[in-house]
């Protein structure tokens, strides 16, 4: 986690970088974390299918009562 936002501080329109974050995120349960990075890639790059496709796949899967 600590790579992916140190990059993100240097340049926040880093998309890889918060597309790293968000799957990090998501492995660990940091579900609305995940959400939030993946709503900024698609606000950077708003023709990027991947990012609403990850998105409504991840809204769709139940939040995790607390974290691992």
């Amino acid at each position: 986690l600590a790579h992916f936002r140190a990059a993100l501080r240097l340049k926040p329109d880093f998309i890889q970088a918060r597309y790293g974050l968000a799957a990090l995120c998501a492995r660990q349960g940091r579900r609305d974390e995940a959400i939030a990075q993946l709503e900024a890639v698609a606000r950077l790059d708003p023709a990027d299918p991947s990012a609403r496709a990850a998105l409504q796949s991840l809204r769709a899967q139940p939040a995790r009562s607390g974290r691992p």
